[in-house]
C-alpha cells in the first residue's frame, strides 16, 4: 500500500495547504492549549473553504442529508431559548455551535470534493512528526512537574493535589488524535509502530488521572481488534450501540445508582460523584422528556446544590453531567436525542463507504470518541467537538489519499 506521490498542481493547491496546516497544528496545540483546537478548527475551516472556492471556482456543497440534519439540529438548538430556563445561555451556546459546526462541515465536505489526495508520502510523515513531538511534550508534563502546562500559563502557582488532573484535556484530545496517527503507520504497513501506538498511549495516559482517556483508548482497541476481522458486522453492532446508547442510558443509569456504591466508597470519588450527577440528572429528564429544559440549562438547573454522601461533599449538577447522551436527554428532550441517532448513524455510513483498508480505524475511532463522549466533558465545548472532527477528518482524508497496491 502506498500514498499518491503525485504533485498537487491539479489538486486544490490552497485548500491542500491550509488542511496540512491545521493537522500539524493540532497535536501541538493539543498538549500546549486544548481549548484553542476550537479556533484552529473555525480559523482552518473558514480560511479553507475561501481557498477551495479560489482553487475550483466554486464553493463546497454538503450533502442534503448532513445540511438537513445540521441544520434542523441547531435551528432547533436555538428554539430551545423559547423554553429554556436560561434563554439568553441557550441562544449563546447555538450560536458557538453554528459558528464552529457550519464552517466544519463545509471544510469536510470541500476534503471529500477534492478530485486528488490532498496528503502524499512526505505530509503524512510531517503529520506523524507533530504528532511524537506533542507525545513527548506530554511526556515531560507528566514526568517533570508540568513544566510545558505551566510555561503555557506563565508559570502559575497550582494546587499539588490536582496535578495530575490538569491535563485532562491534553490527554483526550491527544487520545483522539491517536488514531489517525495509528491509520498512517498502517496504510504505510509499518505494523510495528502501528500496534505500539495506541498500548503505547494507554501506558502514557496512566500517568495522568484521565479516565476519559483511558476508557476511549481501551474501547477503541478493543473495537479495532473486532473490525480487523469483521468490519461490517462491528459497524452495524456500533449502528444498533448508538440507538441502544441513547434509549439504555437512563436505565442503566438508575440501575447503577441501586448498588449504592457511593455509600460503600470502593471506586474513586470521580466516579462515584458521576453516579450521583446521573442519577440527579435522570430524574429531571422525567419532568420534560420531550423536548428538555433547554440547550446549555445545565450548567443552571442545580445551581450550589451541594450534597452530603459516603463521606464526600460536592455539587450535585457541576455545569454538565459528564456524559453526552445524558446531556442531550436532559437539555434537547426526545427531539434532539433524534437527531443525536441520526447524526450518529451518519458518520457510520460514511465509514461504510470508506476503502476497506481504513474502515477498522475508523470504526475503533468512533468508538473510542463514543466512550470518551460517555464520561468525559460537556458535549457542547466546542474545543471537544473540535478534537473529535478533526480526528474524523484526518481519518477520512488519509483513507481516501491511499490506495492498496
Amino acid at each position: 500500500m502506498t500514498f499518491h506521490d503525485r504533485t498537487q498542481r491539479a489538486a486544490p493547491a490552497r485548500f491542500a495547504t491550509v488542511y496540512l496546516t491545521a493537522i500539524l497544528l493540532a497535536p501541538l496545540v493539543s498538549v500546549t492549549v486544548p481549548r484553542g483546537l476550537a479556533p484552529l478548527l473555525i480559523a482552518a475551516s473558514v480560511i479553507g473553504t475561501v481557498m477551495f472556492r479560489l482553487d475550483t471556482g466554486r464553493w463546497p456543497v454538503p450533502s442534503a442529508r448532513w445540511l438537513l440534519m445540521l441544520g434542523g439540529f441547531l435551528i432547533y438548538c436555538a428554539g430551545t431559548a423559547l423554553w429554556s430556563i436560561r434563554p439568553a445561555q441557550s441562544l449563546k451556546q447555538a450560536w458557538e455551535l453554528s459558528y464552529a459546526l457550519i464552517p466544519a462541515l463545509l471544510m469536510a465536505t470541500a476534503a471529500a470534493q477534492a478530485k486528488l489526495p490532498l496528503v502524499d508520502n512526505r505530509r503524512v510523515r510531517w503529520f506523524l512528526l507533530a504528532y511524537f513531538a506533542a507525545v513527548i511534550l506530554l511526556m515531560l508534563d507528566l514526568l517533570h512537574g508540568l513544566p510545558v502546562y505551566l510555561a503555557m500559563r506563565g508559570g502559575e502557582a497550582r494546587d499539588p493535589t490536582l496535578e495530575g488532573s490538569l491535563i485532562n484535556r491534553n490527554m483526550v484530545a491527544m487520545a483522539a488524535l491517536c488514531w489517525p496517527a495509528f491509520l498512517a503507520f498502517w496504510l504505510r504497513r509499518e505494523w510495528g509502530a502501528a500496534a505500539l501506538l495506541p498500548v503505547g498511549m494507554i501506558v502514557l495516559v496512566t500517568g495522568g488521572s484521565s479516565e476519559s482517556a483511558m476508557v476511549g483508548l481501551l474501547v477503541g482497541l478493543i473495537t479495532l481488534s473486532v473490525a480487523m476481522v469483521a468490519p461490517n458486522f462491528t459497524r452495524i453492532a456500533l449502528g444498533v450501540g448508538v440507538i441502544v446508547t441513547f434509549f439504555g442510558t437512563i436505565p442503566a443509569m438508575e440501575w447503577l445508582y441501586s448498588l449504592d456504591l457511593i455509600d460503600r466508597g470502593t471506586l474513586p470519588f470521580s466516579f462515584l460523584h458521576r453516579i450521583e450527577i446521573w442519577h440527579y440528572a435522570s430524574n429531571l429528564v422525567f419532568e420534560r422528556p420531550l423536548f428538555g429544559w433547554g440547550l446549555d440549562s445545565s450548567r443552571s438547573i442545580a445551581e450550589k446544590v451541594i450534597l452530603e454522601r459516603g463521606g464526600y461533599e460536592f455539587p450535585v449538577l457541576p455545569i454538565h453531567p459528564h456524559n453526552a447522551v445524558l446531556q442531550v436527554w436532559l437539555e434537547l428532550g426526545l427531539v434532539g436525542v433524534g437527531f443525536g441517532i441520526a447524526i450518529g448513524l451518519t458518520v457510520l455510513r460514511g465509514i461504510r463507504d470508506l476503502p476497506r483498508p481504513s474502515q477498522p480505524v475508523a470504526l475503533a475511532a468512533f468508538a473510542g470518541s463514543m466512550a470518551m463522549l460517555s464520561v468525559a466533558y460537556g458535549v457542547w465545548q466546542v474545543w471537544w467537538l473540535a478534537a473529535l472532527i478533526l480526528s474524523m477528518l484526518m481519518i477520512h482524508v488519509l483513507a481516501r489519499s491511499s490506495r492498496v497496491g
